[in-house]
Formats: structure tokens, sequence, C-alpha cells
């Protein structure tokens, strides 16, 4: 999980405030794109500049390298923890099915959905395409603008 950037195993929160798996999904997602947008406001306000010295120009570079490499690091990560939010297991005899990430979630109760569940649905179909939609076609949008460039002939 250090290799996946899961801060929920990385520091045992649910010791020292009791959350469920929505609140762990929200946390995963957003941090991100905080530290995403943070990036890339430093590199467009270096951008921005009118006469970029050659030290400001390095600093640019690397705050848009860091945030390609952190939306790399983060994908497999934020994209898991989005799809986990729509598998759920049914029990018939109850007629109620819980959610397969965190079981103190209920999806359904005799085949209507919970209106808090609904809500979070909702976010995570728009994290869906931030993350596994969003990601990928970004980096295939700045390869297609620099394809001259990488072309081997």
């Amino acid at each position: 999980d250090l290799a996946n950037l899961n801060p929920f195993q990385l520091v045992p929160i649910d010791c020292m405030y009791p959350t469920n798996y929505y609140w762990r999904m929200a946390v995963t997602t957003i941090t991100p794109l905080v530290v995403g947008g943070i990036l890339l406001t430093l590199h467009f306000s270096c951008n921005n500049s009118s006469n970029l010295a050659e030290a400001e120009a390095k600093h640019q570079r690397s705050f848009f390298s860091l945030f390609l490499l952190l939306s790399y690091l983060i994908l497999p990560t934020c994209s898991s923890a989005i799809l986990r939010m729509f598998k759920c297991d049914e029990f018939e005899d109850v007629g109620t099915s819980f959610m397969v990430a965190d079981y103190s979630l209920i999806c359904q109760i005799d085949g209507e959905t919970q209106t808090e569940r609904k809500g979070w649905m909702v976010f995570a179909a728009a994290m869906l395409l931030i993350y596994p939609f969003g990601i990928p076609l970004m980096y295939a949008v700045l390869l297609w603008k620099e394809h001259e460039m990488l072309s081997f002939e």
C-alpha cells in the first residue's frame, strides 16, 4: 500500500477518528486534486513571467514534471478506490446489499438505493471522469501535441 500511495494504510486514521469508506474515498480522491492544483498554479505563475531566467524556467518545468509524476502515481490508487464504490454484496435472506469495501454501509434495502449512497455515487461518477478517464486522456493529448517531435522519421 505504500507503493499505492494509500494514506489510510500508512496512518491508521480510524483509530483517531471514526470514518467510513465514503469519507476515505473522498480524501483519497480530493487530496491529489488539491496538490495537483497547487503544482499547476506554480507552473502557470512561473510561466506568466515576462522575462523567464534560466533558473525560473527550470523551476517551471519541474513543477509540471512533479504534476505529471503525481498524476501517474495516484492513478491506480484513486481509480480502484472509486471503482470499489460500485461493488456491493447482496444478502437475499434479509433483502439488503452491503458495500464490499465497508460492510457497515448499506447499498440497497429491498431494491431501493439509500439516499446518502446516491449522493456518494454521483461524487464517484464525477471522480471517474477525472481519474480513470481524465488522466489517460490528458497524457494522450500531451503526447499528441508533441507527436511530431517524438516521431522517429
